[in-house]
């Protein structure tokens, strides 16, 4: 199998992971957070399709992610403490599929040849890194829940959410 033909076998593992996690989040604010990273694995599985098949549209590397605004509407974030190690190991699990992505992209670019194969790795890059930033945000407010009992009268704080 060819490295491209694995990658897009990844993203689509990657939609179908996250598009679990839609359903299983359904009516909470996390909902449209999993639901945006389904679209987009599934977004680049079409995209990685068309470098394939040797077309390669246009991709914008500064583009600004939708997860900019994601949070925006999401209302406050509650945790429930009842289900944070099974929402940390989503997260974290997230993470390990977005680790894989990047270094299946960076390998792709390395290897590439074609300057229009290697802009749009490079966009895959950037576009997955920041799946992982997310994640690794979720994740950290979820165990800062979980592992923080903090007052303004003790101690420091080393982390400002």
């Amino acid at each position: 199998m060819k490295l491209i033909d694995k990658a897009i076998e990844l993203e689509l593992s990657g939609e179908q992971y996250y598009h679990q996690q839609t359903l299983k989040n359904q009516g909470t604010t996390l909902e449209p957070v999993f639901n945006y990273l389904a679209l987009s694995e599934l977004k680049h599985a079409q995209l990685l399709r068309q470098v394939a098949a040797g077309v390669f549209p246009e991709v914008d590397l500064e583009e600004s992610g939708q997860e900019d605004n994601l949070f925006a509407s999401l209302g406050d974030f509650k945790v429930d403490a009842a289900h944070v190690p099974d929402q940390l190991n989503v997260y974290r699990s997230a993470q390990d599929i977005e680790h894989t992505m990047i270094e299946v992209y960076q390998k792709l670019l390395k290897d590439s040849t074609n300057p229009d194969e290697k802009r749009v790795l490079a966009f895959l890059v950037i576009q997955e890194q920041r799946h992982l930033k997310l994640m690794e945000s979720l994740g950290d407010l979820l165990q800062n829940a979980e592992e923080w009992v903090e007052s303004a009268e003790f101690g420091r704080r080393e982390t400002e959410f």
